[in-house]
């Protein structure tokens, strides 16, 4: 018996629920505002965050950049996920934020927490950009 399966024995007797991520989790792609809506004044409207540049290790940094037009959202306490060069950076927001063509969010339905799915996407990076296609830039979509 692996390690692994002594502690699934050990603290849940009852066995483990397997499922898809697609059942586990609400996708959102994300979908820049028009140009124009974009500032640099928060008293406009929501973050926005169109790549990774302001993720750190785990925790999404402030870009400093805001939509009074959001066409697609992250709420508080969801994955985003970098989905095009380079695919499958991820951090954790802790606040709502807009999102754009660069970035999905992925929310936990009921019973995931947050920094496994984190962790779990973390484990998965290597298979995550194997999946990912292109000629100019890498990326995936939704079905990947």
């Amino acid at each position: 018996m692996s390690h692994l399966q002594q502690l699934l024995a050990e603290l849940c007797p009852e066995g483990v629920e397997y499922g898809r991520i697609t059942d586990l989790v609400n996708l959102i792609m994300g979908t820049s505002p028009n140009g124009d809506t974009i500032s640099n004044d928060p008293s406009i409207g929501i973050e926005f965050h169109q790549g990774k540049s302001y993720f750190s290790d785990l925790i999404l940094g402030n870009s400093g950049v805001y939509t009074s037009q959001p066409v697609k959202k992250a709420p508080a306490d969801s994955i985003v996920m970098s989905v095009r060069a380079p695919v499958g950076d991820c951090n954790i927001t802790n606040r709502e934020i807009a999102i754009g063509r660069g970035l999905c969010s992925l929310h936990g339905k009921e019973r995931v927490y947050t920094k496994f799915l984190y962790y779990y996407l973390h484990s998965k990076l290597y298979d995550l950009k194997a999946l990912a296609k292109g000629s100019t830039f890498e990326a995936v979509n939704t079905d990947d």
